[in-house]
């Protein structure tokens, strides 16, 4: 039969059918700026497109995204919507909580924004005697690989564009691509993006394209699923 692995496409029959389901993936990005090429719903789209890739070769079913995160230095920007971190974590403590509740043990949390990280790496330590939460962050992940340059690799960057590309070339706005030089910097030491930018994106840009984004993903999944030993975590779903 074929494998639902949407979970908020499950019935009450399905849940109670499936009770020996120990394992779920959890997307969550932000609602924030991305330059004059991406749109603010970047985060979100790629951890999702992750997630179902990551749920399709697996068999682990996946829960909606997280759609707004920790944007603060972003929130210059019109539009931006930021979670104070205090609420973020309250919140996510609220549906780690409810999964712990339903007796699930294994939670792989797919990130797409390194805003939320501090907040999840928290939060990870504090259910780890209750649940084991794995925080995915694709992107450092993918400095393993040398797909993309430094300068390639930063907010809005090739390396993103060309991952979103991949899900879809229409949601990237590819006539406003804008390289900006890059310097060393410490993102967790800037209060406002504007600080590092003129243009709301860092580094290279121009030399995003699907292909790029596509043999990227490739090798990135097959890393995931063996760096976690995801397989191990297969259910075999019924329904």
């Amino acid at each position: 039969m074929n494998k639902k692995i949407k979970l908020a496409e499950w019935n009450s029959i399905m849940y109670q059918d499936e009770k020996n389901i120990e394992s779920v993936f959890l997307p969550v990005g932000s609602f924030e700026q991305h330059g004059p090429h991406g749109p603010y719903g970047t985060d979100s789209y790629i951890a999702e497109y992750i997630t179902r890739l990551l749920s399709e070769k697996t068999g682990i079913p996946h829960l909606p995204c997280v759609n707004f995160g920790c944007s603060d230095i972003h929130k210059e920007y019109r539009g931006t919507i930021s979670i104070n971190k205090n609420s973020y974590i309250s919140f996510l403590s609220d549906i780690f909580a409810s999964l712990l509740d339903g007796n699930y043990k294994n939670i792989f949390v797919v990130n797409g924004h390194g805003g939320n990280i501090q907040c999840l790496n928290s939060l990870a330590d504090r259910f780890k005697n209750k649940l084991k939460i794995i925080i995915i962050n694709w992107w450092i992940i993918g400095r393993e690989f040398e797909d993309f340059k430094y300068e390639e690799r930063h907010h809005a960057g090739a390396e993103e564009m060309s991952v979103l590309m991949s899900l879809s070339e229409k949601v990237v706005y590819k006539e406003n691509l804008v390289d900006t030089p890059v310097s060393d910097y410490n993102p967790y030491q800037v209060s406002k993006i504007s600080q590092l930018t003129t243009t709301g994106s860092i580094g290279t840009t121009t030399t995003a394209s699907a292909i790029r984004g596509s043999d990227y993903l490739f090798k990135l999944l097959e890393k995931i699923i063996g760096k976690y030993n995801l397989g191990v975590h297969n259910a075999n779903i019924s329904c």
